[in-house]
């Protein structure tokens, strides 16, 4: 079987603050109306800021300035890059771009398709079509793919606390690890302990829908109705019938062994992210064993049949792999 599961999530809060107050009526304050609430609901929870930040990428990316990157993103963030383990810390993020800038210029459309916004804490996905040139040779190259995003407004405006990633187009990966061994569980959980063992439950469905033929359709009715997954080297599939067509076709004859961690698992009201890491081995018939690692960042929603993805994006770690000598 070929099961793969994959540059922002973080710690979200939200405050909705009810105050009992005593006294006579008189005292009461008199903005306290169902109607008014709900304009503060909504104010709360406007994404116009957001998406106005989530829209500066390509503009900031022009710049070819690993500072002015860098300071897009909490000092905590992370980055699910694609053929490369998970970057941690800004530092670590601009470290990655200094040598990009070095070497190449580049052009990016990022457009945002989608984001959501619940007081300090939101989450936003589009796709990409960047167009890279090498400096010295004068080559350019074009990728597309797509791009998911957690944010975090802090006392400096919206940052990416988390930023992943994938790539359109089916490419060759490098060789494969010796086992998977995983980065262990950081344990790091927040919001209603319920709710956050619902999350936990309802990914692990996943293994065991990977190492089950009978269970795989129970991976397909994790997602919501209009859930959408974001493959590596495919396109973007979206409700049940897309993601069970691309799951499905993924499998090969074979044992297999998946590993699935539990990074980050975060809840606050009716939405929830997880972050985490997987791997795959499969034995084909004639014994010959390969094995995938990666990253993986959920969306999770409250729905009327309990906790649903609403958006997956995965990746895997091992690089291309070297094109064959002429």
């Amino acid at each position: 079987m070929q099961f793969r599961i994959l540059t922002s999530f973080a710690l979200f809060c939200l405050a909705f603050g009810l105050m009992a107050c005593g006294g006579s009526a008189s005292d009461a304050p008199a903005d306290t109306t169902p109607d008014t609430e709900q304009a503060t609901n909504d104010a709360a929870n406007d994404p116009t800021e957001a998406r106005e930040f989530s829209e500066m990428w390509d503009s900031v990316m022009a710049q070819h300035d690993a500072d002015a990157m860098a300071a897009m993103f909490t000092d905590d963030a992370v980055r699910l890059d694609m053929d490369a383990p998970l970057r941690v810390g800004k530092d670590a993020i601009r470290a990655e771009f200094v040598p990009m800038f070095e070497t190449s210029t580049y052009e990016t459309d990022n457009p945002v398709d989608d984001i959501v916004v619940v007081g300090d804490w939101g989450w936003a996905r589009g796709t990409y079509d960047d167009t890279r040139t090498n400096k010295e040779m004068g080559e350019s190259t074009r990728v597309t793919g797509k791009w998911m995003t957690i944010l975090r407004k802090t006392a400096d405006g919206w940052k990416y606390a988390l930023d992943a990633g994938n790539e359109n187009e089916v490419g060759a990966t490098g060789a494969g690890p010796e086992s998977l061994e995983l980065p262990p569980e950081e344990g790091k959980t927040s919001g209603d302990p319920a709710d956050v063992e619902a999350v936990r439950e309802m990914i692990a469905i996943w293994q065991a829908a990977a190492e089950n033929a009978d269970q795989r359709e129970s991976f397909v009715m994790t997602f919501a109705a209009d859930g959408v997954r974001m493959n590596d080297d495919a396109p973007t599939d979206i409700g049940h019938d897309a993601i069970r067509e691309r799951w499905m076709a993924g499998f090969i004859e074979g044992e297999s062994e998946t590993a699935l961690t539990f990074d980050v698992i975060e809840v606050v009201g009716d939405w929830a992210w997880v972050r985490g890491h997987w791997g795959v081995a499969t034995t084909a018939a004639d014994g010959t064993v390969s094995r995938q690692v990666g990253k993986y960042v959920n969306v999770c929603k409250r729905t009327a049949d309990g906790w649903k993805v609403q958006v997956n994006l995965w990746n895997q770690n091992a690089p291309p792999a070297p094109l064959p000598e002429a």
